[in-house]
């Protein structure tokens, strides 16, 4: 690699290795503005990773991406901390009195090792915790707590509650993921990438992780109420919280009361907090946005998330690889084909499968099929929010029939559960093939109904064009994908630029526009529609006979090492960085939302602009507050 040689002349405190980059911490910044100076402008993701039980550090890792070397690079740095790396994932501890007396009953009939679908010896762990062993934790890791083994059990032995108990104790009690270490620190990258502003403050907010410089480093999608940071290996599966409904989600109550006073004085006007959401339904879910407005005008929005966090992440470290897929389902849960796809390439990398050519030309239709659907929903709000009621009866009505396919081929209609490690689970019957061709049929004549209702209608061109303007250059910066980075002259799509499955195979184009604004993002919508209808028409001629899944283990356990999956999601790259230790389930697992990324720019997008327009800009970012909050 090129660049991989100016950066060694550069900076000598770095080891790179298979596009892998190691720095030190301090110099971080420095070699972030080289990248970013030499064309990686794109910052995809940041992600913290707790290493503390095994070497003493957390783990920061930045993928940066150049479009136009068409590269993505990993830098990667450390924060050490004082009082960590004492390894206690797998270490023995003590057993207290408290465990032997619930274990005292025990027959050691196996009952329980045979009711458990994760296949933990059960037995082995009780039975042993009886007669006064020491009891190796690590083994019970994969407990999904399904209480299979307690409900059989003869004895009745409250089995869930010892696993609960073994894993505080190996967690060193009900630390909560407060330890007794000090906080790591990085040096923000904020001044030189506009998106590491939410990623900063997503990694502080779950991992613990301050990032020095940080012009506003609080909590992201957890109130400030909350103790602890619960993506640390430390941080117990059962602790509780307490929650205090009458409290102000976000407490820092005096940001706006300072910027208010601040904007006050450099404008000789009095300005006023403006409260829109989280029950506005023009905010597409449970969004908040705090806006300090000058009468009509917005002179900055401070969106408040996590109404919707469910602690997706933190779920899946605690679940074997193929129990989390239906989890990918609630993500962006009308793009859930997609969901499942960037999850399951993810781990089909990490373990080297080789996928049936007609499982994956399945998925290619599914996937094309839920880019479609996921566009007809948001033909179906946007127009509504400016006052339009009609799309929305027509574009319904023709998702149904996407969703008829779907239940041909899944038994599902909204959170599909479709993929598999190595293919997917139902082959296209005659049913679904019928539909899929009437659909193929019919679809290109109501696309062109679509735009006959809005594409030269006044209202709709008077309340989106030059509204929600994002210049290709803050796009860039702010790291927003998909159709609003196409808007602004962008020819970017990952199924071009990084084909993955078997796109490669089939024609199709990338509609770019260059106005910018919430029209042009219309536009690329309907246009990527009808080449999804391409994509789809030869996929079905070209689909080979087959098998539709390669063989794989009924419990998954890839090698050690790491892949980030990319794909292109209605919204945008869709991406899951995935770190395996060779066990049954994720080590880490973080997910890049393209709606959380995309929703970061609406500040800069509707900066100066009167309060009608923010409805028209957040309504053409398409978001989903699944995918954001996760």
């Amino acid at each position: 690699m090129e660049i991989a040689k100016k950066i060694k002349e550069n900076f000598k405190a770095v080891k790179i290795s298979d596009g892998e980059i190691r720095i030190k911490k301090n110099a971080l910044p420095d070699l972030c503005r080289f990248l970013h100076e030499s064309g990686y402008t794109h910052l995809s993701l940041i992600t913290g990773v707790d290493y503390t039980d095994e070497r003493g550090e957390f783990e920061v890792v930045y993928h940066l991406y150049s479009y136009s070397k068409k590269d993505l690079i990993t830098v990667k740095t450390a924060a050490k901390v004082k009082g960590a790396g004492s390894k206690t994932r797998g270490k023995k501890t003590e057993i207290p009195e408290e465990i032997k007396k619930k274990v005292k009953d025990c027959i050691g009939c196996k009952i329980c090792t045979k009711k458990c679908p994760q296949e933990i010896d059960v037995k082995e762990v009780i039975f042993g915790l009886k007669e006064g062993k020491d009891v190796d934790p690590g083994v019970i890791e994969n407990c999904s707590e399904c209480g299979s083994c307690e409900e059989k059990c003869p004895k009745k032995i409250e089995i869930l509650g010892v696993f609960e108990m073994l894993k505080l104790g190996s967690s060193g009690g009900d630390s909560g993921g407060s330890d007794d270490y000090e906080m790591p620190s990085i040096p923000s990258i904020t001044h030189i990438y506009n998106s590491a502003d939410w990623h900063e403050r997503e990694v502080y907010d779950l991992m613990g992780i301050e990032f020095e410089g940080h012009p506003n480093l609080r909590r992201m999608f957890l109130s400030e109420t909350f103790e602890g940071y619960p993506l640390r290996k430390s941080y117990p599966l059962t602790k509780k919280q307490e929650v205090n409904i009458n409290a102000e989600f976000e407490e820092d109550e005096h940001l706006l009361d300072n910027r208010l006073n601040t904007l006050q004085k450099q404008s000789g006007t009095g300005l006023f907090h403006l409260n829109m959401g989280p029950q506005h339904p023009s905010t597409h879910g449970v969004l908040r946005l705090r806006l300090l407005v000058d009468g009509e005008i917005i002179r900055e929005i401070y969106p408040v998330l996590g109404y919707l966090h469910r602690g997706i992440e933190k779920i899946a470290e605690n679940l074997n690889y193929t129990q989390f897929i239906p989890y990918t389902d609630r993500l962006d849960y009308v793009a859930s084909m997609i969901n499942n796809a960037a999850y399951v390439y993810a781990v089909e990398d990490l373990m080297e499968l080789e996928i049936p050519l007609r499982a994956e030309y399945l998925r290619v239709i599914v996937m094309e099929l839920q880019r479609i659907a996921s566009h007809l929903i948001w033909f179906a709000s946007w127009p509504m929010d400016l006052g339009a009621t009609t799309p929305y009866f027509y574009t319904l009505r023709d998702r149904e029939r996407i969703l008829w396919i779907f239940e041909d081929l899944c038994g599902a209609r909204l959170t599909l559960n479709y993929f598999r490690v190595g293919g997917v689970t139902g082959d296209m019957n005659d049913a679904a093939e019928k539909k899929l061709k009437d659909f193929l049929g019919i679809m290109p004549e109501m696309i062109e109904e679509y735009e006959q209702l809005l594409t030269e209608n006044e209202i709709i061109i008077g309340r989106s064009k030059g509204v929600g303007y994002l210049s290709k250059k803050d796009a860039i910066n702010y790291g927003v994908t998909g159709p609003i980075l196409r808007s602004a002259g962008v020819k970017y799509d990952i199924r071009k630029a990084h084909t993955y499955s078997v796109y490669d195979k089939f024609k199709f184009k990338i509609p770019v526009e260059k106005g910018c604004d919430v029209y042009a993002r219309y536009k690329i919508r309907m246009e990527e529609m009808r080449q999804s209808l391409s994509i789809i028409s030869q996929a079905l001629d070209g689909i080979p006979e087959g098998e539709i899944k390669a063989r794989v283990p009924r419990l998954i356990t890839p090698l050690k090492g790491e892949s980030y999956s990319r794909v292109e999601s209605p919204k945008g790259e869709l991406g899951v960085y995935m770190i395996s230790d060779g066990s049954q389930r994720p080590y880490r697992l973080h997910i890049r939302s393209p709606c959380f990324c995309n929703l970061s720019s609406i500040s800069r997008m509707c900066e100066n602009s009167v309060v009608a327009d923010l409805i028209s800009a957040t309504a053409s970012i398409d978001i989903v507050l699944g995918e954001i909050d996760r």
